[in-house]
């Protein structure tokens, strides 16, 4: 693929995107025996997505939003992602459905000349230089050995 990008002048993007919720319950419970326990929420809950690509020299470029990730979304940040970068490029992404359905598809056609998009055919679980820099921001946020256990 390096090759192939240095024949066409592309540049070689990760791309994958992640969801932040805050909608953890609080604190611990107990309840008596065959009653479901009933917990506290602080009512201030909220979400937000991400999109964003990586290059192999380390530029990012990510889009926010709060709606459901599907073809509209990815589309509207691959228009944005060819108009902020000059030469053609390669886009590698993992196998969420969005990535491979038909209305983008049809756009990836059009713009054959701009930006071609690759399925990483890795199947392990954050694998990506994207996937992990993803892992590294949530434990700087919330912290916690889950997240280090994996990136080893």
């Amino acid at each position: 693929m390096v090759k192939l990008a240095k024949q066409e002048g592309a540049e070689i993007h990760w791309g994958d995107k992640m969801g932040l919720r805050a909608d953890d319950q609080i604190g611990r419970s107990y309840g008596k025996r065959n009653r479901c326990p009933v917990l506290g929420t602080t009512g201030q809950r909220f979400r937000c997505n991400l999109i964003s690509t990586l290059t192999n020299h380390g530029t990012l470029y990510f889009k926010l939003f709060t709606q459901n990730f599907n073809s509209d979304v990815m589309l509207d940040f691959l228009r944005r992602l060819i108009r902020q970068i000059p030469q053609k490029v390669f886009l590698i992404v993992d196998k969420h459905p969005v990535h491979f359905s038909a209305k983008v598809n049809r756009w990836l056609e059009q713009h054959a000349d701009r930006i071609r998009m690759f399925c990483c055919r890795l199947t392990v679980q954050n694998s990506t230089p994207m996937s992990c820099s993803i892992m590294m921001s949530r434990q700087m946020l919330w912290g916690g050995n889950e997240q280090k256990s994996r990136l080893k």
